[in-house]
């Protein structure tokens, strides 16, 4: 392959647009760094100036799937009435809709990526977590609820994901409006 094939004007970057974008209709499992330095025109070996394998490859786009979520999380939480159950509604919201809209994102967000070999993967991920926590607690008062909450959303996401809602045959007119009924939304102070 010809020298100036290595140069790209950032390759980094350019690697992750291409890896998110196969994410879209493809698994994790099925994305291969030959396959991303295709899409970006380069060598097979260019990634590895950046990525040392996939699985870091991997750590990084569920890293970068927390800061997104984070993100999110936080925009809807600014655009929304300050009452409790609109707090904790429009938090949830965020969560649903994200997850059923990057679901390979948000498959390999929860995979087993080793968060102990990729720190910043862990960082954020508690971040991610600790805008949930710090909401419902600040909401309810319950030290327990965050849990309750994120297993709920969590289990929500992973049975839409999984094409397991519908046959539940559930009244909801969309998906995203279970989150108006959440148990904890309804609790009294």
């Amino acid at each position: 392959m010809a020298k100036d094939t290595y140069h790209h004007g950032n390759l980094r970057t350019a690697l992750l647009l291409a890896a998110k974008e196969a994410l879209r209709t493809e698994p994790p499992a099925k994305l291969s760094l030959r396959q991303l330095a295709t899409a970006v025109g380069v060598s097979f070996n260019a990634p590895y100036s950046h990525f040392a394998s996939k699985d870091e490859l991997l750590a990084e786009l569920a890293r970068e799937g927390f800061d997104d979520l984070t993100a999110r999380s936080r925009e809807m939480l600014q655009a929304c009435r300050p009452d409790r159950a609109s707090r904790i509604s429009a938090l949830s919201r965020a969560y649903l809709r994200f997850g059923t809209e990057n679901p390979h994102v948000y498959d390999l967000m929860f995979g087993r990526h080793g968060e102990g070999e990729h720190p910043a993967l862990r960082a954020a991920a508690e971040a991610c977590f600790a805008v949930m926590a710090e909401t419902v607690r600040q909401e309810t008062g319950d030290p327990d609820l965050p849990l309750f909450a994120w297993a709920t959303v969590h289990g929500l996401v992973t049975l839409q994901n999984a094409g397991r809602i519908g046959p539940l045959n559930s009244p909801v007119r969309r998906f995203e409006d279970l989150a108006d009924r959440l148990p904890l939304v309804q609790r009294s102070p």
